[in-house]
């Protein structure tokens, strides 16, 4: 991905600089450096745990400047049957196909990828399977103030126009790092 970034973004004149990290354990160096924090696509998952999440907020509140903001949006699992396969996306990218669905089974979301290469005679595929603590909105909440963020919100879309329902495929929480 950061390869794919920084060849996207070769020609584009910013200030921008694209690193591999983990949620749980980013540098002291980058504490206070940020303005904004944005967590999408569903990625927070990919901490795996509850003790993971919170270390992860943890680590978005350092990172941010005072008054900076936090954007994490995610699906929101409490709105899938238990047991029922729920697509997520399908994107095809130059003859590779992804498509993505979870499944939630008690506390425990499974995520899905299948990765179809047309360009193969015959087309190859991979399955992928991702396993985490399932991240319901109140724990998510709760995650998100207990990191010491404030002026939490949360919509059902990343437009941030629809406000979060139980139903809402899409959770979308916003909060600020106080000031000082």
């Amino acid at each position: 991905m950061i390869k794919v970034a920084k060849e996207k973004f070769k020609n584009v004149d910013l200030p921008a600089e694209f690193r591999w990290g983990d949620f749980e354990r980013l540098p002291k160096k980058l504490h206070e450096n940020f303005d904004l924090v944005v967590c999408l696509a569903n990625s927070i998952s990919g901490v795996n745990t509850l003790t993971g999440l919170k270390r992860s907020l943890k680590n978005f509140r350092a990172v941010l400047k005072p008054g900076g903001y936090l954007v994490l949006q995610m699906l929101n699992y409490a709105a899938v049957k238990e047991d029922t396969l729920f697509p997520i996306k399908v994107t095809e990218n130059n003859g590779i196909v992804y498509e993505r669905f979870s499944e939630r089974r008690g506390s425990r979301i499974f995520v899905y990828v299948i990765r179809l290469d047309l360009n193969q005679k015959p087309p190859s595929y991979e399955i992928f399977r991702h396993e985490s603590d399932n991240y319901n909105v109140d724990v998510v909440s709760r995650g998100v103030a207990q990191a010491g963020f404030t002026g939490i919100r949360k919509f059902g879309d990343l437009y941030l126009k629809k406000r979060f329902g139980r139903s809402s495929r899409d959770l979308v929480i916003i909060g600020q790092r106080p000031d000082r």
